[in-house]
């Protein structure tokens, strides 16, 4: 399916850089959304409401702004550069090769392939439902199984993304088999399976990301 899409768009995949693994990891990490949406909340209902409304077990943090931060000039509008870059890709009709721009039938069934894949929830969006995400794994004894192996599941509840997260890889080599999805920034391969057991992972929240303001040099912004 992929292959047809790059056809479409006459787009040519390139090799992973380094920038990308950088921005793929942090897209794993990235909670300043959350961060944001909890000080507008204490902004509009004070930080015992919030507390008794939101969940932080088992941590009992100190959710107080910081003094210096002027709360009335919190707004979404301060991390538009952030989520841009997170907002879903988007193809137009124009995006298209000429081979499928030449006939309306063809043009539009092209647009309607490269659409399906923007119609599931993007990272803006999640970071707004946070506690709603979650990841889960599990196991059945062979005793339940067909096959009479035992068999592991794991889900860890990742959204498709461009460039993509993970990357699927099978390695081998003398006493080495190995196959599954690896991530740019870990060595190996994070989920998967070789001749002898199957490993997976979960996704869980941390407090990786804080959003800072900066004193500026009035004749200098850049200082």
């Amino acid at each position: 399916m992929f292959y047809y899409e790059f056809k479409m768009l006459g787009i040519k995949p390139e090799n992973w850089t380094p920038a990308v693994v950088i921005s793929r990891l942090n897209g794993l990490l990235g909670n300043v959304s959350q961060e944001l949406n909890i000080a507008l909340a204490i902004r509009a209902i004070g930080v015992d409401r919030v507390k008794d409304l939101d969940y932080f077990q088992p941590a009992d943090p100190d959710l107080h702004l910081d003094p210096v931060i002027d709360a009335s000039l919190l707004s979404r509008e301060v991390l538009g550069l952030y989520s841009a870059f997170r907002m879903p890709v988007r193809f137009t009709a124009e995006d298209l090769t000429a081979e499928y721009r030449k006939n309306t039938k063809d043009r539009d069934q092209a647009v309607a392939v490269l659409g399906e894949s923007t119609e599931y929830p993007w990272a803006v969006e999640l970071s707004q439902r946070r506690q709603n995400m979650g990841s889960n794994n599990w196991v059945v004894s062979g005793k339940l199984t067909a096959s009479g192996h035992p068999m592991m599941m794991n889900d860890p509840h990742r959204q498709l993304d461009v460039p993509s997260l993970r990357y699927w890889v099978h390695l081998v080599a003398p006493g080495w088999n190995v196959i599954g999805g690896g991530e740019p920034a870990l060595p190996g391969v994070s989920i998967g399976h070789n001749d002898q057991g199957a490993w997976g992972l979960t996704v869980f929240g941390t407090d990786s990301e804080d959003l800072y303001v900066y004193d500026t040099n009035p004749d200098n912004p850049l200082q």
